[in-house]
């Protein structure tokens, strides 16, 4: 079952799936529908999940489940993976891009190697106070104060 992002409950699994690229409108439209119908039918064990989807400044898919209903398990999780390589082939669009930091510089949202990133931030070309996106949430709640964080209280330092 689908409910809307804002009303699954705060302690929902979160998984952040991070795009190599900004989606157009027409794609955002076209994922959104998509993602509707998969999890309408996603489920545990043959318990229907109940669950959710956002997508955050065209460049993340968030999925939510609350677990307090039915358990994500290894098996609803992988068709969850399977989902999401489809909807990369059909949209030549990286739903599993870990090597970049997306992070906010002149009120646009830009993206760089990890490795890179970290460098910069340790020679003082980025500022430890540029906003960045914080991909390793594992429940909804930590959404509201932990997705866009300081470099400085990120993994990375």
């Amino acid at each position: 079952m689908v409910v809307d992002f804002k009303d699954i409950v705060d302690s929902s699994r979160l998984w952040i799936f991070q795009l190599n690229r900004a989606l157009t409108i027409l794609e955002k439209d076209y994922l959104s529908s998509q993602a509707n119908s998969f999890l309408e039918s996603w489920a545990a064990h043959g318990t229907g999940l109940v669950a959710a989807f956002s997508i955050e400044d065209s460049r993340f898919l968030l999925v939510a489940a609350d677990e307090s209903k039915a358990n994500a398990s290894g098996c609803s999780i992988d068709s969850l993976t399977h989902f999401l390589q489809d909807m990369q082939k059909q949209m030549k669009i990286d739903f599993f891009d870990r090597s970049s930091i997306v992070y906010n510089a002149d009120n646009q949202l830009k993206s760089m190697p990890f490795v890179e990133f970290r460098d910069k931030l340790s020679s003082g070309e980025i500022s430890s106070d540029t906003r960045m996106y914080n991909t390793v949430l594992k429940q909804k709640g930590q959404l509201k104060d932990q997705f866009v964080i300081p470099a400085k209280d990120s993994w990375l330092m």
